[in-house]
């Protein structure tokens, strides 16, 4: 609950907490938050000290006199008082903030601090064993939830806390984009009756045809599970009932990706199969060639300029990516016609997978043709 006189700092805060999770109430005095707490039990409270009616001093004292089960109390502050400070820590209050916070960061603290008090309450998730643990040490998988349940999204959020995996919550479909082109993301869960034209497997098939090839759980209820094809939804690995609690959420994500490298290249499942699985395949032309070199590398040791002039011996590759990135939500608020601008939009990675699934499914571009014309052949044998 977000305690505060000023409308626009409620709203603010509600704003940036909604994004990791959280599912806030408020209010705008002491007086009609105890009220409040009377009929909820809330996890964390933060609270203002200047307000009319009841001010946050007096509030805090009496919350903590009235609740049995504690919740966590943060105190956002202008004002400077150290004898209140000081009175407020003797309660058991510690996490005293002075007003302005920049509301991301002050989010996240107050997710940590959440995450810190349940480990301390709780043994730590136990995610599904693998024999090979495809997680670097001091990494994490990151999970994206899409979901309207507010609640099922809070809750997921505090069960992944100790375990390997970085649950992030995203609000819209172009949130998830926004977060697909700011990191690597390895798993999606997102809800099959979502908000909008699309539903859940809709969404993922569109992420795949923009060669965003993330696997997804579908999550619903039985019913409209019931009525999917899996076999058909591109891109869904798993289907979830909506009653499914989230620790046993997370053993399943966690369990899948352990059987995955994750830090798999996006590219069409079908060229990476057959890159991956046919060893005596016909040699690739020598731009993929020399694009899966690139790929081997860290994105710190790509060169732009060298991968660009590479892709350039191809004249038909080099359109064909112009044309899927601009195409694809990746570049939609900026579209680029140069081919340098491009591949540093997407970044080197991202631009060589897409090259390396445009080369594997076309055969029209004139480099392809005597490759496409050996792998006839050698398929048929």
């Amino acid at each position: 609950m977000i305690v505060d006189d000023e409308s626009a700092i409620r709203e603010l805060l509600s704003r940036a907490l909604s994004q990791h999770g959280f599912r806030c109430d408020t209010a705008e005095n002491g007086e009609t938050a105890l009220e409040m707490c009377a009929r909820h039990q809330y996890d964390l409270i933060i609270t203002d000290l200047k307000m009319p009616v009841m001010n946050g001093h007096i509030f805090c004292t009496q919350l903590m006199k009235q609740q049995d089960r504690k919740p966590e109390i943060c105190v956002l502050t202008g004002i400077i008082q150290p004898l209140i400070d000081e009175d407020l820590r003797k309660r058991g209050i510690k996490h005293l903030y002075r007003k302005p916070v920049e509301y991301k960061e002050f989010a996240k603290n107050m997710l940590e601090i959440l995450n810190r008090k349940k480990a301390s309450r709780h043994k730590n998730l136990e995610p599904a064993q693998s024999d090979e643990s495809t997680t670097p040490s001091g990494s994490k998988h990151n999970v994206v939830v899409l979901s309207t349940d507010s609640s099922f999204c809070h809750r997921i959020v505090l069960a992944s806390a100790e375990s390997p995996l970085d649950v992030i919550v995203a609000l819209s479909t172009d949130h998830l984009l926004e977060i697909v082109n700011e990191k690597r993301i390895d798993l999606l869960i997102i809800d099959q009756e979502i908000t909008g034209f699309l539903r859940g497997n809709q969404i993922v098939e569109r992420l795949h045809a923009d060669l965003i090839n993330i696997p997804a759980f579908l999550r619903g209820s039985r019913d409209s599970l019931a009525r999917l094809n899996i076999d058909n939804c591109q891109g869904v690995e798993k289907t979830i009932e909506e009653e499914t609690d989230e620790t046993e959420i997370l053993n399943l994500a966690y369990g899948y990706m352990s059987r995955l490298s994750h830090h798999c290249l996006m590219i069409d499942s079908a060229a990476r199969r057959l890159v991956t699985e046919f060893s005596d395949v016909p040699p690739i032309p020598h731009v993929l060639t020399r694009l899966v070199a690139h790929a081997t590398r860290s994105t710190l040791e790509i060169s732009i300029p060298q991968l660009v002039s590479e892709i350039e011996t191809d004249s038909r590759l080099t359109s064909e990516l112009i044309k899927v990135a601009n195409s694809s939500q990746v570049a939609a608020s900026s579209k680029q016609k140069d081919l340098k601008g491009i591949v540093t939009l997407l970044g080197p990675r991202k631009a060589i997978a897409i090259c390396l699934s445009l080369g594997l499914r076309t055969v029209r571009s004139k480099l392809m043709l005597p490759w496409a014309e050996e792998f006839r052949h050698w398929y048929l044998k």
